[in-house]
């Protein structure tokens, strides 16, 4: 009897693994060895991190003195302050390591050659007691930025001021005020809502005498 010939069962397509996330990662891991922090400006500091925070996380949205600083230049800050979608204290930490920064406390590192602080609020931003939803997307040399919006980068300063009387946090609500368009209408009503009727008032005061 002839042979039957056994016909040869058609090999598999490999998979490719080549997802969005894994380029990025791959991409990030080239850049950890050349990032000079002590170099680089609030808002491009920010702008590189971010960028490096998007490999184990969907957004990171900057908050707090920060924010205030991108928004103002002139405002003097060494903390990067970051709301992140997801926050695996084992995943965060091994990143910050690469990245050349130790552990402070458990949401906080510190830069071991440059001079900024990293800390990573717990989501959702907040105003007060307030959740944050909007926010906007900045350009810098070092890719895009997302952060709060001007006036509730506003209130949250204020926030500080008026809950902890942090004096910085209103210089920095002053000047973002000053020099950016805020609807004074919310930050009015929340104010009330805060219970800071009479603090408002200074604010506004403080905004309309600013050089």
């Amino acid at each position: 009897m002839p042979k039957r010939l056994l016909k040869k069962k058609p090999q598999k397509e490999k998979k490719k693994t080549t997802s969005k996330r894994i380029v990025k990662k791959k991409a990030a891991q080239k850049k950890f060895s050349k990032i000079e922090w002590e170099k680089l400006s609030v808002r491009q500091a920010a702008a590189v991190l971010r960028e490096h925070l998007l490999t184990i996380t969907n957004r990171a949205i900057l908050v707090g003195s920060s924010c205030a600083a991108v928004y103002v230049p002139s405002l003097a800050t060494k903390n990067l302050d970051f709301v992140i979608s997801k926050f695996h204290i084992a995943e965060v930490g091994k990143l910050m390591k690469r990245l050349g920064f130790k552990a402070r406390e458990l949401r906080s590192f510190v830069c071991v050659k440059g001079p900024y602080e990293v800390r990573f609020p717990p989501p959702p931003p907040l105003a007060g007691d307030e959740p944050i939803e909007s926010t906007v997307i900045v350009s810098s040399n070092q890719g895009p930025l997302e952060l709060l919006t001007p006036t509730d980068c506003v209130r949250q300063r204020l926030a500080a001021w008026y809950r902890l009387g942090d004096e910085d946090g209103f210089q920095q609500a002053v000047a973002v005020a000053k020099k950016h368009p805020i609807d004074f209408d919310v930050v009015k009503q929340w104010s009330q809502w805060e219970w800071s009727t009479d603090k408002y008032e200074t604010f506004v005061r403080a905004v309309d005498n600013a050089p």
